[in-house]
């Protein structure tokens, strides 16, 4: 059974490997399976060091490690066997004495043992890099500032973007004498946005002359370059002094502003480039024109194999420092070549750095990020908490969950990390931890780093970890941190949900929708400041007894919620509070809070609002708003498809996102015969034809820019924007077309030709990423030309098939004029229906991202007068739109962009307002269940209890009834300071939190006792961990049913929109509430794998009785049972069944099979059409596409035909 259990695992190891190469076929495998223990673990050491980059060619059978001194070559044909080495360009053989898998080992270890590992030179020596002569040839001059025009209306219909940049870039580098990564350096290093790249690329950057000659072989004037050289010597402190000392070079010149080392080498000068501008603190610096960008690299992590039995995550975790590794390369590089070197731009940064000089704690800032490590990027899917969960993850188990091991002690701090799905995958290295040469780490004496050494002093160990981890990673980022004097009590709903109200603008820092934050993860943006307010706004939002409060305490500078504490019992807030001065507070009912007034640490944060709004419609802004797929169908469940479509679907830009659509396919090989339905049935054609082709003979010998433009001149000549290449006995193959093996099958016309289809789109031009492939159809190179194609083909079936696809954003259209992002405040005295927001309209949408269900869209009347950069609304209607105020952004687009009349827009108004949405199957959708409104209506003695459905009420009364409820709530003075915490001492501090607990208001007594004494334990910090990763990776899981729901619902029952989307977004709701209790995990997972089977509707459906239970168990605590209820009637009701079959679970009286819950309504069609598509998985895709799709009659023919030739383990074997 042993010996079972270790072939397996070793079989499950080879297949990770072949999958991390990202290749098919069984050469490779059956290599790997012939290779002993020792060998086999090389190889896993080789592929899961981040810093190394390996690729493995079938075609041109070999594997290629590129390290950080050039690229070692294995022989494909047998992996233990090094074929050569390439350092600067010259190519080395290894030593005869170190062979082999030590070879391999040696030349991907250290520079000592790479300098043993090889032997001499092959050929003449290389001179490094060198500009590239001109050629020969007399050109007719032409100006730079032409050749410039022509390229940057060129790379601008291009529409470069960051996510396809190396590979529509990289041929065109491939023989220049710079890299894709030296311009995409640049384009981090200066902070370059999307829409700009283009324009930084042919106009600033450092290598744009050479882009040009690259492009279209443009041989600028040389221009002698005149540098500005300084003495720097070995170690002086610089950087170029540090590079110096590690060549073991005593002295050299250097030119700070180019970046250029100039050193003699044996009466040789040799250049090192591209060195970046590192100050005394160790920062980096990019300066372009008058924006300077500065940076930090940081450590990647990864974790080693296993050298001794029992060894820990910790044990095993390794880091590598990207800046060391650049001048190990440049070491080995100047050692073992001639001429000059480029020092490789390090990527691996942490940009939008705080003022270190002007910060109070900037050096303890610094000198944690200097020691920040993360993780590699392909733990992330093999050591996820999903793949743990799921028996799919190795024995490290979910990796981002060592920084809470035991071990990790001394090593890595505990407080801090980021958020999200990086939670956990990023970390920080105690103060005193010691990084070795191994790159192993010796644990220090401090438990904590020199941030988490200062939040240590403020009690934070009274706080849980996720609230830890939000005040850490709030630290490293904030503007400003200072002790403030704090309030704590309700303040008449205008510190709802984390909002902050303050007395003053702290010195002209502040400003309204600014975000703050304490120490133990409580933060808000700013309601409203006090002093600032006119006698006409006091009265105008009942502030009076507000503004009295702060007359009557001028020493109380913010005044936050008790609920915040009750919900979260981070103790570390009144701990703190106690430790500094504390002195009485006067409430406007006269009654007065022993020690209410106290001293706590406040951040300002950059998310201010002035840098989180965008305004669309401003012309330095050049995007626009995005209407999601999931918004668009939030608003439809409203208002139906048909009016949607009519208010906001612009025919010219769908047309335009179609055309994307219809672009990308051809260029798989699919074409439709009525491009206006794309894939339906009978519809789609597994053939390219267009209307000019092209031979290949024709191409032969012409340079890939010769080929671009004649392939350009052909479609300008045909007026069309498709043509085919014919290949000949060479071909391209779609991952979309399959033979009857199974394999990929080659792309052709209708006529069964070998075809290369090239599509533009309107305003674009022949893609860039098509050079490559263009110089081996030249040349005729058979394999090049299918190597080639796959490389690019990535471009569009990524475009097609990944969770933002093109496919999917057919019907997105994008907003500019009248559309923004805001900051989301509350102000308790507008009206439910009402907000306020700068600008002229009257009406706008006011809606959240992701839009998981239909409230997250709703229109609201401006009344005007709102701050700048924010969204006033009523904090009782947050909780429709999933919104808090802990900096929350909305998106606003004016009524003026509905394309309706003044009567329908009326009617959408009034279906789409919080009046609509109030009655929630019942229940009211209001915050006025909350502690906050609660607390303070029972401070003031306001009987709220009519706030029901129960008694008939109208939608319309219940919001008149909660707005006089809250006009009371601000007009009374005991609701400014109910449940005011005192905080004498401990007893008192425990009373205080505990009377809102015994009154019903929030929490219990026993928990806040036990939190107040106890805080968190080790074992309690590890399942808050787990429950916030968990949250983070199982919320795609949750929406997922969402999304499939949107896929599968065909348009005639779009009624069901609206219900359907409340019963799935519970899913999601009960995920994102996980971040308290791991152990819900597993109850969570099955709700949600339960909820997917009921919403399949077919096979793996249930009956109608069980869906009900199903959906019962599912949305318990969630959703009333009566959204349960009128889901499954409505659903039974269109799949027509009668009352009495609704209830039968298996045969009918008839004897026949009573249809399953929601087949034919939820389940997907047997063929797929455009819809299920935008929401498949990729091999889904490919399989529905192959599927539906018809052959033309010449591919039949060639079907029947002897089989093809070409080799069976060949590069597309699936």
């Amino acid at each position: 059974m042993a010996e079972q259990n270790q072939k397996n695992n070793r079989r499950a190891l080879i297949t990770s490997l072949v999958n991390r190469l990202g290749v098919g076929g069984y050469e490779l495998e059956k290599q790997l399976l012939a290779m002993d223990q020792d060998q086999l673990d090389e190889y896993v050491r080789v592929l899961t060091r981040p810093d190394l980059d390996v690729r493995y060619s079938e075609t041109a059978s070999q594997l290629s490690i590129r390290t950080w001194y050039g690229t070692v070559n294995m022989d494909g044909n047998d992996l233990t066997k090094v074929l050569n080495v390439y350092v600067n360009g010259q190519e080395y053989s290894t030593n005869p004495e170190v062979s082999g898998i030590d070879a391999m080992h040696a030349l991907t270890s250290s520079n000592g043992e790479v300098m043993l590992a090889l032997d001499e030179p092959v050929g003449r020596q290389a001179t490094g890099r060198r500009a590239r002569r001109p050629s020969r040839r007399q050109q007719t001059p032409v100006a730079l500032e032409d050749v410039q025009a022509t390229a940057f209306e060129d790379l601008s219909r291009a529409n470069l973007t960051y996510a396809d940049f190396y590979t529509e870039l990289s041929s065109i580098c491939k023989n220049a004498n710079f890299e894709v990564n030296d311009l995409m350096g640049e384009l981090c290093a200066n902070g370059v946005p999307e829409q700009d790249i283009a324009q930084f690329l042919i106009y600033e950057s450092n290598y744009n002359e050479q882009l040009l000659s690259a492009m279209y072989n443009y041989n600028a004037e040389a221009t002698p370059v005149t540098y500005n050289y300084e003495a720097v010597h070995a170690n002086d402190g610089s950087f170029a002094g540090r590079l110096l000392g590690a060549l073991e070079i005593e002295e050299g010149q250097y030119d700070a502003e180019k970046g250029v080392l100039s050193v003699m080498d044996n009466g040789v000068e040799r250049k090192i480039t591209n060195l970046p501008t590192v100050d005394e603190n160790g920062v980096f610096h990019n300066r372009h024109g008058e924006v300077e960008t500065s940076y930090l690299p940081y450590y990647i992590g990864y974790f080693d194999q296993a050298s001794e039995a029992g060894a820990t995550r910790v044990d095993r975790l390794r880091v590598i420092d990207p800046v060391e590794q650049s001048f190990n390369g440049v070491f080995l590089q100047y050692k073992l070549s001639k001429g000059d070197i480029k020092f490789k731009t390090v990527l691996d940064v942490t940009r939008n750095l705080p003022d270190f000089d002007n910060h109070p704690y900037g050096q303890e800032i610094l000198d944690t990020m200097k020691k920040k490590v993360v993780l590699a990027s392909s733990y992330s899917e093999s050591n996820s908490l999903l793949a743990e969960f799921n028996n799919r993850a190795d024995e490290l188990g979910a990796v981002a969950l060592t920084m809470t091991d035991k071990e990790a002690e001394g090593v890595i701090d505990p407080l801090g990390t980021s958020n999200g799905r990086n939670l956990g995958m990023i970390f920080y290295l105690t103060k005193d931890a010691q990084i070795n040469e191994d790159g192993t780490i010796t644990p220090g004496e401090s438990k904590y780093s020199a941030v988490g050494e200062i939040m240590s002093r403020h009690h934070v160990d009274m706080d849980n970890f996720n609230r830890n981890q939000m005040s850490f990673n709030a630290f490293l980022t904030s503007t400003d941190i200072q002790t403030r004097k704090v309030f704590v009590g309700e303040f008449a709903l205008w510190n709802m949900e984390d909002a902050l109200v303050l007395t003053n603008d702290m010195d002209g820092t502040v400003k309204v929708g600014d975000k703050m934050e304490d120490t133990h993860g409580n933060k808000g943006v700013v309601s409203v400041i006090l002093s600032q307010l006119t006698e006409e706004e006091i009265k105008e939002k009942h502030l009076e007894h507000a503004v009295e409060f702060a007359k009557n305490n001028p020493d109380v500078d913010i005044i936050t919620s008790p609920s915040n504490i009750q919900s979260r019992l981070n103790m570390g807030i009144p701990y703190e509070a106690l430790d500094g001065q504390k002195s009485d507070v006067v409430l406007p009912n006269g009654s007065i809070v022993k020690d209410g007034c106290v001293e706590l640490m406040y951040m300002k944060l950059p998310q201010t609002a002035e840098h989180k709004s965008v305004d669309y419609g401003d012309e330095s802004v050049k995007r626009g708003r995005r209407y999601s797929t999931l918004l668009r169908h939030a608003i439809t469940a409203k208002v139906g498809d048909e009016m949607y479509r009519k208010a906001f679907v612009d025919e010219n830009a769908r047309a335009a996102n179609m055309e994307k659509c219809i672009s990308s396919f051809g260029r798989l090989g699919i074409s439709f015969k009525d491009e206006t339905k794309l894939v339906e049935p009978g519809n789609v054609n597994l053939y390219a034809d267009a209307p000019v082709t092209i031979s290949a003979d024709d191409l032969h010998n012409m340079t890939p820019q010769a080929v671009r433009l004649k392939v350009g001149m052909a479609m300008a000549e045909a007026g069309s924007r498709s043509v085919n290449i014919d290949l000949g006995d060479m071909a391209v193959y779609s991952r979309f077309l399959k033979d009857g093996d199974g394999r990929e099958a080659p792309i052709k016309d209708s006529e069964g030709r070998n075809v290369l289809p090239i599509r533009v789109g309107q305003d674009e031009v022949v893609p860039y990423r098509y050079t490559e492939l263009f110089a081996q159809i030249a040349s005729g190179n058979t394999d090049g030309v299918a190597r080639a194609y796959r490389q690019i083909s990535n471009v569009d079936y990524s475009a097609l098939t990944r969770k933002d696809n093109i496919i999917k954003n057919i019907d997105t259209m994008v907003f500019k004029k009248g559309a923004s992002t805001l900051v989301m405040v509350p102000d308790p005295s507008l009206g439910l229906n009402d907000a306020r927001v700068n600008g002229d309209c009257n009406r706008f949408i006011f809606h959240r991202d992701p839009a998981i269900q239909c409230g997250n869209a709703l229109s609201l009347n401006n009344v005007g007068g709102g701050a700048p950069g924010c969204a006033h609304v009523n904090p009782l209607m947050e909780t429709m739109v999933d919104g808090d105020n802990d900096g929350d952004t909305s998106g606003k687009n004016d009524y003026d962009n509905l394309n309706l009349t003044p009567e329908e827009k009326e009617i959408f108004f009034n279906k789409t307002n919080v009046t609509d949405r109030v009655n929630f199957y019942g229940e009211v959708k209001l915050g006025t269940g909350s502690s906050y409104f609660k607390g303070c209506a029972k401070a003031a003695g306001i009987d709220i209890s009519g706030i029901t459905f129960e008694d008939g009420k109208s939608n319309e009364e219940l919001v008149a009834l909660v707005e006089e409820k809250t006009r009371q709530i601000l007009d009374s003075p005991e609701s400014y300071g109910a449940y005011a915490i005192s905080f004498t001492d401990i007893e008192s501090v425990k009373e205080s939190m505990c009377r809102m607990a015994d009154d019903g208001i929030k929490g219990k007594r026993e928990d806040i006792e036990k939190r107040l004494m106890e805080g968190y334990s080790h074992e309690d910090n590890v399942n808050v961990a787990k429950a916030c990763i968990a949250k983070a990776e199982w919320t795609g899981l949750a929406g997922a049913v969402t999304n499939n729901m949107i896929a599968n619902l065909p348009e005639e029952h779009y009624d069901l929109l609206r219900v359907g989307m409340d019963i799935t977004w519970s899913q999601t709701q009960s995920t994102l509430q996980m971040k308290h209790n791991a152990e819900k995990l597993p109850i969570i997972n099955e709700g949600i794998s339960k909820m997917k089977n009921v919403f399949a509707g077919g096979q793996r459906g249930s009956n109608t009785p069980d869906a009900r239970k199903i959906l019962y168990q599912c949305t318990e605590g969630m959703l009333p049972k009566a959204a349960v209820d009128e889901f499954v009637d409505k659903v039974a009701e269109a799949q027509g069944l009668s009352r009495v079959e609704q209830r039968l679970k298996g045969v009918g009286k008839d004897g026949k099979p009573v249809p399953k819950f929601g087949e034919g309504i939820l389940s997907a069609p047997e063929k797929a059409t455009t819809r299920q598509l935008a929401y498949m998985s990729a091999n889904a895709f490919g399989e529905s596409i192959a599927k539906i799709g018809e052959m033309s009659e010449a591919q039949k023919a060639a079907q029947k035909a002897p089989a093809d030739p070409r080799m069976t383990d060949g590069p597309f074997t699936i």
